[in-house]
């Protein structure tokens, strides 16, 4: 029974100092391990937040403008489309008449010319 009792301590102390251990870190070690960060590379973190933002600003300025655009076209396709007169306005094409099926080849009738210059050159002798 003492070598359980034992155990249970060892093993129970191991725990306790692996708890104590695990949690020891502390907000201010944090801070103090952030202004331990030299000036240069500070910048540099700033910098490349900077230049993230502006892309992420860029991207959502463009999808922006996709949208808009979309919406535009959809409102000009819509007023185009509300302002034009419906099928059913329009007159229908007349339809071209038949070629007749008789060609009169001249008149039947003889008629003398109207004017004497005009006669044929073996009727006017």
């Amino acid at each position: 029974m003492k070598e359980f009792n034992k155990y249970i301590c060892v093993v129970g102390l191991s725990v306790i100092a692996f708890v104590l251990l695990a949690f020891q870190r502390t907000d201010k070690d944090e801070d103090q391990r952030i202004e331990k960060l030299s000036s240069f590379a500070r910048e540099m973190l700033d910098l490349r937040f900077e230049e993230l933002k502006a892309e992420k600003l860029k991207i959502c300025k463009e999808n922006a403008l996709k949208n808009a655009e979309i919406y535009v076209d959809s409102l000009v396709i819509r007023e185009a489309t509300e302002d034009k007169v419906g099928i059913d306005a329009i007159p229908i094409k007349p339809f071209k008449p038949n070629i007749p099926d008789v060609i009169f080849e001249g008149d039947s009738l003889d008629a003398e010319p109207l004017f004497k210059d005009t006669l044929p050159a073996s009727e006017s002798q």
